[in-house]
C-alpha cells in the first residue's frame, strides 16, 4: 500500500503460538491522518487474500456431553 512508510521498514512476525493458532503480527508505520484508514483497509484486505488462498481461522470449540441418570 502506497501509504506504508519505507522508513522505518515493516514488520511481519509471529507473536505467539495459540492453543489452536499460530498468531501473527505485523507492523508498519505511515503518516498520522491515514492510520486508522490504513488499518481498517489492511485487515480486510488480509481476510480476503487468505479466503482466496484456502486459509481459515480456527475457532474455540467446546463439546458438551449431557448424561442423564
Amino acid at each position: 500500500d502506497s501509504r506504508v512508510l519505507d522508513d522505518p521498514s515493516y514488520m511481519i512476525a509471529v507473536e505467539s503460538l495459540g492453543d489452536s493458532a499460530v498468531n501473527i503480527v505485523t507492523r508498519s508505520w505511515c503518516k498520522n491522518e491515514d492510520y486508522w484508514d490504513l488499518h481498517f483497509e489492511f485487515t480486510e484486505k488480509v481476510k480476503k487474500e487468505f479466503d482466496a488462498n484456502g486459509i481459515s481461522f480456527p475457532f474455540p470449540q467446546q463439546d458438551i456431553h449431557i448424561i442423564k441418570d
